[in-house]
């Protein structure tokens, strides 16, 4: 299998569950990582520490949204950092 369809295959695995956005508990779930770890480094990302942030924190940090209080991440961003292995 070429590296374009294991992505859209894990993209596509993804949409089928979370929908087009996942929220900070999914991303957590899928990455086998602690809430609050990936909302820490999210938020370095976002700040005056951007240039010494992980990449994957940094892509996710652009790709972030506020709805109400929950935090959203494009799943797209998650499954191509996923086929990247960036985690």
């Amino acid at each position: 299998m070429d590296s374009s369809k294991a992505m859209e295959k894990i993209y596509d695995e993804l949409v089928s569950i979370y929908g087009p956005w996942m929220e900070l508990g999914d991303l957590a779930l899928v990455l086998r990582r602690n809430r609050n770890g990936i909302r820490n480094a999210v938020r370095e990302a976002e700040g005056p520490g951007k240039d010494t942030a992980k990449k994957w924190a940094v892509q996710l940090a652009d790709c972030k949204s506020r709805i109400g209080r929950k935090i959203m991440f494009r799943t797209k961003v998650v499954a191509d950092l996923l086929e990247q292995g960036a985690f």
